[in-house]
């Protein structure tokens, strides 16, 4: 099939297609389901003719993150399709992602960082690591250039730079508007409504470096779903408020897709205002709905199953982390769970047990199958940061329970955790943090 000039459509959240020569990719398909241990939900179902993979030559994923690599979604490829699809993936030290893939019958290319690729005639990517674990892609199809930063993490000038030293003209920039992690308490909506304007500032500086003709707001298209942290949708960005950001603060034009619309690129009389009119309609009746749509809950586990995942983990930590055994065992974060109406104490290679400690004075709420998940998966703690499924105390330090789960998410990349000079620092800045907060 030979396509003679590029198409772009927007499949939901981070996840677009683009169809050119003879190559039709697709980037961070999370397209039904739940995610981050039913955290997050779609805002919109996604259209079913983008279920069954037809006609895809190549999906590109950003990071591991669920709302990006969905496995699920993945698995529901008919096989027969799956041999004929070539997942791309940033080059990684522990090849999770890769041998993933290579299992469900995927063919897999490793992107060596910034080193354009080809796929196909005129079409080719560039991709590179960042922060945590993520990546963004530069992808050039014909005339047309792609930069899609999704959730990396671009705040200042300097952040962009990073990247813009490797990429070229950039046609469309896709890249992230509202917040996605836990911010603040259910009393504490003015944190909220700081982070929602930082994430619009953030599209500001982009534009400034990457100077992009379009802007398309994407990765934002969920909604905090489950009873334990439906709060946090009380002050997140629409897609109207990206666009009227970006019409009225960048030299940027808006490019708001709604799941299932596309575009021939070039993009040929474009009027912003008629173009995004029916999209921002559209979305306009999905967020006023926001308060109806369904909420996941809370399915308890008992202490016994609680107890013996504990002590998996604080012994799996303990094996891939021998310089930090005696932190482990010492450090203690206490978790009230907030089902039972009880406190623990995480006590290293000995797992959990019961403590005194009031709610006020334990260093983090959560219910007992957020700390199961947390036990059970080595991203559990990054889950939990995402998913929001959980408080700060009036008395807590918060410290000692991060630094656990920062721990484990380092396992989970294949690193292990090493005492250092920024360890300290961090530290510090908790304390000082805490106590600015406080006064």
């Amino acid at each position: 099939m030979n396509k003679k000039s590029p198409k772009i459509e927007f499949v939901n959240h981070a996840s677009f297609l683009l169809e050119y020569s003879e190559v039709t990719l697709i980037v961070d398909p999370w397209l039904t389901g739940n995610a981050f241990n039913n955290g997050w939900n779609l805002l919109i179902p996604t259209p079913e003719k983008y279920l069954s993979f037809d006609k895809i030559t190549h999906i590109w994923f950003s990071h591991e993150h669920p709302d990006h690599f969905s496995p699920a979604d993945l698995k529901r490829i008919p096989a027969d399709r799956r041999s004929k699809i070539t997942v791309l993936f940033q080059k990684t030290m522990d090849r999770k992602v890769a041998n993933f893939c290579n299992k469900l019958g995927f063919a897999v290319k490793e992107l060596p960082p910034n080193i354009p690729v080809e796929l196909g005639h005129d079409f080719s990517i560039i991709c590179a690591p960042f922060t945590e674990g993520d990546s963004w892609c530069y992808i050039q199809a014909g005339s047309l250039s792609i930069l899609n930063v999704n959730d990396c993490i671009l705040k200042t000038e300097v952040d962009c730079k990073l990247i813009q030293n490797n990429v070229n003209q950039v046609d469309i920039l896709f890249t992230q508007f509202g917040y996605a992690n836990w911010v603040g308490n259910p009393d504490e909506a003015h944190l909220r409504k700081q982070a929602s304007a930082e994430k619009l500032d953030r599209i500001g500086i982009q534009s400034a470096v990457f100077n992009p003709t379009f802007i398309c707001p994407f990765a934002s298209m969920v909604y905090f779903s489950h009873e334990e942290n439906q709060y946090m949708n009380d002050a997140q960005n629409t897609i109207k408020d990206a666009y009227i950001y970006i019409h009225n603060n960048t030299k940027s034009k808006p490019l708001i897709l709604f799941p299932g619309d596309s575009v021939q690129w070039p993009i040929a009389h474009f009027n912003e205002e008629d173009f995004n009119k029916h999209s921002l309609s559209r979305y306009g009746l999905v967020y006023e709905g926001i308060a109806d749509l369904p909420l996941n809950k809370t399915n308890p586990v008992q202490m016994p199953k609680l107890l013996e995942h504990s002590v998996e983990y604080g012994k799996k930590l303990a094996e891939k982390n021998p310089k930090a055994l005696r932190l482990l065992n010492r450090i203690g974060p206490k978790i009230f769970l907030e089902d039972m109406q009880k406190s623990v104490v995480f006590l290293g290679t000995k797992g959990i047990k019961s403590s005194s400690a009031p709610k006020e004075d334990c260093d983090i709420v959560m219910s007992s199958d957020s700390l199961d998940y947390v036990f059970c998966f080595e991203w559990g703690g990054d889950t939990l940061n995402v998913n929001a499924r959980f408080r700060s105390t009036k008395n807590g330090d918060m410290y000692r329970w991060r630094l656990i789960s920062h721990i484990s998410s380092l396992n989970n990349r294949g690193i292990p955790y090493v005492w250092t000079l920024p360890s300290f620092i961090n530290r510090l800045y908790h304390y000082l943090s805490k106590l600015f907060h406080a006064s």
